[in-house]
């Protein structure tokens, strides 16, 4: 029996309905995904489907290394976990870019290493951009924004001085300024 794929679908989305359909059908299940055939049973389990279609992919798109996309709104942690698994599930090497960083994952490498390669070149990127023209606007710009807001808060704590908030207006005034020196 065929499936035919509807576009949008995830591979994790293709085998589970392929596995419904075989257990509907008491049949064996076909589909392509991706120009790979996959194939279901009422026994199959979606993970190993998915898993034996990366194989598959890899052995028919097979390079020297793996790109890998990482999801918006993922952390540093969860990308290094991810690439690493991809890596060593397929014995090759890993690549992705963050922040306009290059991350390499090799199978043996362990995400702790990873993160804190990544955060020393974002640091080092960073601090290379603050001394470019750019880098040094933004930075006065940064620390104009914070002393206008600490002046408003000043200003409002003491405008209100029985308010409940003008201790803390007062306070965060204080922390503001020291931050922007920073900047």
């Amino acid at each position: 029996m065929e499936y035919k794929v509807k576009p949008g679908s995830s591979i994790y989305e293709v085998a589970v309905e392929m596995i419904a359909l075989a257990i509907d059908n008491q049949a064996q299940v076909v589909s392509k995904f991706a120009d790979i055939r996959i194939t279901a049973t009422k026994d199959s389990d979606p993970n190993l489907v998915v898993k034996q279609y990366e194989k598959d992919y890899m052995k028919r798109y097979s390079r020297d290394k793996i790109e890998y996309e990482a999801k918006p709104g993922s952390s540093i942690h969860e990308i290094a976990v991810e690439m690493i698994a991809l890596a060593v599930n397929n014995q090759t090497q890993v690549v992705s870019k963050l922040s306009n960083i290059e991350i390499v994952v090799n199978p043996k490498d362990d995400s702790a290493s990873i993160v804190k390669k990544w955060r020393m070149e974002s640091r080092q990127h960073y601090e290379a951009w603050r001394e470019t023209p750019e880098g040094q606007k933004s930075s006065e710009s940064m620390k104009d924004t914070a002393k206008n807001t600490a002046a408003t808060l000043l200003e409002f704590a003491n405008n209100n001085p029985d308010s409940d908030v003008a201790a803390f207006a007062a306070n965060a005034a204080e922390w503001i300024k020291k931050q922007s020196e920073n900047c």
